[in-house]
Parts: C-alpha cells; sequence; structure tokens
C-alpha cells in the first residue's frame, strides 16, 4: 500500500502513537494528519473522554499541551462554557489535563484550579525566597501543628480570596482560588503566598534562634541568601529591603 505522504510545512501537529490506528482525512495523499483522541480513526483502549460527543473534522485546528506534547482540539475561543478550560488564565498557554487529562507520566495537573493544584511535600525545599533555612523554619513549624501543604494551600486560598494576600501576577491577572493556571503559573504565585503565610506565623510559635536574628539589610530581596547556607541562617530574611 502506498504511504501518505505529510506535508513538512503543515501548521497541524502530528503526532502518532503506537496505541492508535492511523485513518487519515479524506483521500488526498497531501492532507496532513492531525491525530487526536477525538479525531476520528483514533483507537486506544485507555481513551477516556468522558460523555464529551465532539469529533475532530477535517478543518478542526489542534494545539500542543505543553505538558505531555500531544495534540489536542483547539476549542481556546469556542464560546460554549461548558467545554473545559484548555489554556491557563495567567500565561495563556495551552494544556490538556482538565480538557481530558494529561497522560504524561509524572503530571500533577498541568491545567487545574488554582485551589486544586497537587503541591506535593519536595517544592517546600526553598518555597521562601529560595531559600533553604527559611523554608526548613516553615516545614519545622508545619509538622510541629500537624500541619500539611493542603492545609497552607487552603489558607491561603482564603486570604487570597479576602484580599488579605496578593501575589506577583495580582498586578496584571485577577488571581482567585477559582483561577485557572498551570502549574509553572500556579507554583510561581502560591510561593508569593507562602511567604506572606510564613510572615503571619506569631513569634511565639517559632523557635528563639529564629526570632532572635538580627533582619538582613536586603529582607526578602537578598540574593546571598539563595547560596550562602550561613548568611541565610544568621539573618532575617521575612522582611522588607531597608538598604538599596
Amino acid at each position: 500500500s502506498m504511504t501518505p505522504f505529510i506535508s513538512s510545512s503543515s501548521i497541524l501537529p502530528i503526532s502518532i502513537t503506537p496505541l492508535a490506528t492511523v485513518t487519515p482525512f479524506g483521500s488526498s495523499l497531501a492532507a496532513p494528519i492531525t491525530l487526536c483522541r477525538q479525531c476520528p480513526g483514533y483507537v486506544d483502549a485507555t481513551s477516556s473522554l468522558g460523555s464529551s460527543d465532539f469529533s475532530c473534522s477535517t478543518s478542526t485546528n489542534h494545539v500542543l499541551c505543553l505538558c505531555c506534547l500531544q495534540p489536542m482540539p483547539d476549542r481556546r475561543t469556542d464560546p460554549d462554557l461548558s467545554i473545559p478550560p484548555q489554556k491557563c488564565d495567567v500565561c495563556s498557554k495551552a494544556y490538556c489535563h482538565m480538557y481530558w487529562g494529561c497522560r504524561k507520566y509524572g503530571c500533577r495537573g498541568c491545567l487545574n484550579l488554582f485551589k486544586d493544584v497537587d503541591f506535593s511535600g519536595a517544592i517546600m525545599d526553598g518555597i521562601i525566597n529560595d531559600n533553604y533555612y527559611e523554608s526548613e523554619v516553615l516545614k519545622n513549624y508545619i509538622r510541629e501543628k500537624d500541619l500539611t501543604i493542603k492545609n497552607v494551600l487552603e489558607s491561603c486560598m482564603s486570604k487570597l480570596d479576602n484580599g488579605d494576600y496578593n501575589s506577583s501576577d495580582s498586578r496584571t491577572t485577577r488571581i482567585s482560588s477559582s483561577t485557572r493556571t498551570c502549574y509553572i503559573c500556579a507554583m510561581r504565585n502560591f510561593k508569593d503566598l507562602v511567604y506572606q503565610y510564613r510572615e503571619d506565623i506569631p513569634s511565639d510559635d517559632l523557635p528563639s534562634e529564629v526570632t532572635r536574628r538580627h533582619n538582613c539589610y536586603y529582607g526578602k530581596n537578598c540574593r546571598t541568601q539563595k547560596h550562602n547556607r550561613e548568611h541565610a541562617k544568621t539573618y532575617n530574611h521575612i522582611c522588607e529591603q531597608t538598604r538599596f
């Protein structure tokens, strides 16, 4: 049989997986093949599309999920509000997790509501200012209070929605617990919120070796704290910059 020709200049992403049985649209040998889970001819025993009855046509544009790098129908501008989100509200990049579930190994949910993002324990290392000592202080507090990272997230989301906390992206985007965020944007904004959470911890709930330190002149903006552990331990960096 003749092998279909795939144009290298096609704007459509190409993805042919071993699990799929490829049936090119039409009979034209020059037609580009875009194979996503909703393209006719896609066969995959592990496919789970829920109750969606959408099916791609020959004119359907596709976009790549930036996590798994697999194509999905581009429905980002469709006015139908029942279509699951396909892009981050902060950076506008495309991700497929909320649309049909990302299949990349290790994906924690590349697109999710901010309040539902899965922040594993590993991200606590350096979460405050990329300062491992200050982050360790927070981890010890969380452990002693029998809290989890999920409890911290819930507290931060409540403060965010009430206007008590804000994040760096709040200047350009309305950030709330219901904002659809990719994992990268969620992590960046969560770090801002966790700093404020740490700032709110009463001194009485922290060890004396933490509270008796003098403030660093450069505060939370200090660059030395990120690579000099002795400096990070000697000076407090949960404070504003006073020397410029």
